[in-house]
């Protein structure tokens, strides 16, 4: 049954919410680390989508790529679709847990991947798809309150608590009045910042919020960055089929 849901597009310029702490009290961020997962995953609905990513290199020009996206995030399961370009139609990536499979229609092969690497030619992380999880990989070693724009912020140190992400450091930059998270710096081991990512426009689907405009910017390259655009929301129960190996073989027969 198809379900209704509300869709509130929100720009990091017209955020409203009111986050109220004592005075003299610190944030939880524990607590808003775990906010940003929770209003972030679809863990009792399924979850589908149409992500338009533009990729701009200063070597190799600007590519687009039209991919369905499919989410089953109580299982952590996520499939994704290419349609466009047609030379790469059919090509798909299938995430199960912690792992990533890249299919090729052409071969007819599947190749394992691991999060850390990138989406095909982008500048987007295999993990920055699919469910959120900064509570469970990261833990937070410092924080100021700053401003971004016209937005006051809390600027919170993030250190990795395992090897399974792509960035061992990360500077997230939070708004206090939504608790959304609204860009991050994000660097290797040796402290070099490596990537910057903007949070630009926000869709509100009932006490969710999943961020629909999206600017990944290599920090190593001049000029190279990637913009993902989500629409086509829709919450309709997928078929468990979906999220296999078989599946991605069938649709390219």
């Amino acid at each position: 049954m198809t379900k209704k849901i509300l869709l509130t597009l929100l720009t990091v310029f017209t955020i409203g919410g009111t986050a109220v702490f004592a005075a003299g009290t610190e944030p939880d961020f524990v607590e808003i680390m775990e906010g940003l997962d929770m209003r972030s995953n679809f863990e009792d609905i399924d979850f589908s989508s149409q992500l338009t990513i533009i990729t701009e290199d200063p070597e190799d020009g600007v590519s687009k790529e039209v991919t369905n996206q499919f989410r089953n995030d109580n299982n952590d399961e996520m499939m994704m679709i290419t349609l466009e370009p047609v030379s790469q139609k059919g090509q798909g990536m299938l995430k199960v847990g912690d792992n990533v499979w890249m299919y090729d229609p052409e071969t007819r092969k599947f190749t394992h991947m691991s999060l850390k690497e990138n989406y095909g030619d982008s500048d987007a992380k295999m993990n920055d798809f699919g469910t959120s999880s900064y509570a469970e990989d990261y833990k937070v070693s410092g924080y100021t309150e700053g401003k971004l724009g016209d937005y006051d912020v809390w600027i919170v140190e993030w250190e990795a608590v395992n090897d399974e992400v792509p960035y061992p450091y990360v500077t997230a930059y939070i708004d206090r009045a939504s608790e959304l998270l609204l860009m991050t710096k994000e660097y290797s081991l040796s402290k070099r910042l490596m990537r910057s990512s903007y949070y630009l426009k926000y869709a509100q689907i009932n006490d969710k919020y999943i961020s629909t405009q999206m600017i990944f910017k290599d920090e190593t390259m001049e000029n190279a960055k990637t913009t993902i655009a989500i629409s086509s929301i829709s919450l309709d129960e997928l078929d468990d089929s979906i999220f296999t190996k078989s599946y991605l073989e069938r649709v390219n027969r």
